[in-house]
């Protein structure tokens, strides 16, 4: 306990004012303030992505609420599988809250042979690119559009082309 809340209690305490009533209020004051710091509830969200008729592994897919503060708001984020599964985290929890989304993916892939630069990499970084063309790696120019409700979230393929 803070010195602050320490001190107040002990004037709570010896003023002759001090009637449980005062002490309730009090306590009602720091359960709310404790409790408006709830995060929202998450939601199991599953998904496929698949891209001309394939399956696309290792794709990053990240759910931006359609409503929030683009800076402040958390964001869902998944990873698929090699089958192009993926289900959805928020921070290092599993799920995401209720609500609309607009959904950006890229999928980063090694950039075949024929088409590398022909310079010398001194990191000794593989070049990559993105393996949709960056088609759908920005909320403006992304189509795709979710919504998570309460429950578990089965989402239809993400059929991209």
């Amino acid at each position: 306990m803070s010195k602050d809340w320490q001190i107040i209690l002990v004037r709570l305490r010896t003023s002759k004012y001090c009637s449980s009533l005062g002490i309730g209020s009090l306590l009602i004051l720091f359960f709310f303030c404790v409790g408006c710091s709830k995060e929202p509830a998450l939601y199991p969200v599953e998904g496929k992505v698949i891209f001309k008729g394939k399956e696309v592994g290792g794709a990053t897919v990240i759910f931006h609420p359609k409503d929030g503060d683009p800076v402040k708001s958390h964001r869902s984020v998944g990873m698929t599988g090699d089958d192009g599964t993926f289900k959805l985290k928020t921070g290092d929890q599993s799920g995401a809250p209720a609500g609309t989304y607009k959904v950006t993916l890229l999928c980063s892939k090694e950039l075949p042979a024929a088409k590398k630069k022909r310079e010398m990499n001194m990191n000794m970084s593989v070049e990559t690119h993105d393996f949709f063309e960056g088609a759908y790696a920005e909320i403006g120019k992304s189509k795709i559009e979710v919504t998570v409700k309460a429950g578990d979230n089965k989402l239809e393929p993400f059929r991209l082309d």
